[in-house]
C-alpha cells in the first residue's frame, strides 16, 4: 500500500504532528509512506518527506503541481488535513468517480 500525508507545512500543530507520527509509524511498518507539505521546508528529520514550497496553500498553482506529484508516486490512499472542501477527488486518479443516478 501507498500512502501520502498532505498537510499545510510541517509547523507544530496538532494535525501536521499526527501526520509526522503517523508517517513515521508507516515507515517502520514497511508502508510505502510519503509526507507532503504545500508551505515552507522540507522536514529533514524523515525520509519520504517532501515541501512544494508555496507561500500560501492557495495559490493558483497547489492544484496542478499536487496533481503531478500524485501521479508520479500512483498512490492509493491519500490521507488530508486540510478543510472538507479540499477537492480531494481531483488527486485520487486511481479511484473511480461514484456514478450519480438522478431521478427525473
Amino acid at each position: 500500500m501507498k500512502v501520502l500525508h498532505v498537510v499545510n507545512a510541517f509547523v507544530a500543530g496538532g494535525a501536521e504532528k499526527t501526520v509526522l507520527y503517523l508517517h513515521e509509524s508507516y515507515l517502520k511498518n514497511g508502508v510505502e509512506s510519503h509526507a507532503l507539505a504545500l508551505m515552507g521546508p522540507t522536514y529533514d528529520a524523515l525520509p519520504n518527506t517532501y515541501s512544494l514550497g508555496f507561500d500560501s496553500p492557495y495559490h493558483p498553482l497547489v492544484l496542478p503541481k499536487l496533481y503531478r506529484f500524485c501521479g508520479g508516486l500512483n498512490g492509493r490512499t491519500l490521507t488530508s488535513s486540510m478543510p472538507s472542501s479540499f477537492p480531494r477527488s481531483f488527486l485520487c486518479r486511481s479511484r473511480p468517480r461514484p456514478s450519480v443516478s438522478r431521478r427525473a
